[in-house]
């Protein structure tokens, strides 16, 4: 499992040209990914609807059985980074003369067609080579940073589970890490 720190995700991040026909979309598109925790599928799957309401960024994406994998519906609170990019996507999409109707695919390629999986790969592959990354970041890879960033922050693997659609708990286990500082604060626990 290939997890990329916040320090390589900054340096695909700024590798984005985003004065290119479609970097503010993949720019924005990595933004979405690293806050929500989505799988790539879930991702290409989102309409506007799904994620605004009169085109203003919803506070909670509800992903419906079919968006999702496993038939598992899930709701996902969306922080500020998230709604930014919502913001940015829809932006994007006005600016380039793009559907903005709620069934309209949050995003597009050129053809005004959803994009496609294959191609949310080929961009992140296409940035990693760009600034010689070794890591091997992925869409996946963006989906293991936000499950490890909240496990560490808030040792609830329960909700975590919840907000990435694991059907069992023990999925979500491999995101916490027994670091030694980790260690450390647990043992001093006892001498209270």
């Amino acid at each position: 499992m290939t997890i990329v720190n916040q320090l390589e995700l900054q340096v695909l991040m700024q590798a984005v040209n985003r004065r290119a026909p479609f970097g503010e979309r993949d720019y924005w598109l990595i933004q979405l990914l690293t806050n929500t925790g989505l799988r790539v599928g879930e991702l290409v799957a989102l309409n506007v609807g799904d994620v605004t309401t009169e085109g203003r960024p919803r506070q909670v994406l509800f992903l419906q059985s079919e968006q999702a994998k496993g038939g598992r519906s899930r709701s996902i609170p969306l922080n500020q980074p998230a709604r930014e990019a919502i913001a940015g996507l829809f932006a994007f999409l006005r600016v380039r003369g793009f559907s903005t109707a709620p069934t309209a695919p949050l995003l597009v390629v050129r053809q005004h067609r959803r994009i496609s999986i294959r191609l949310v790969q080929q961009i992140f592959q296409h940035l990693r080579e760009k600034c010689n990354l070794d890591t091997p970041a992925t869409p996946h890879s963006c989906r293991h940073f936000f499950a490890t960033q909240l496990v560490e922050r808030t040792q609830d693997v329960v909700s975590v589970s919840r907000l990435l659609g694991h059907s069992r708990v023990q999925t979500t286990m491999v995101y916490q890490h027994s670091s030694p500082d980790r260690l450390a604060a647990v043992v001093r626990a006892l001498e209270g």
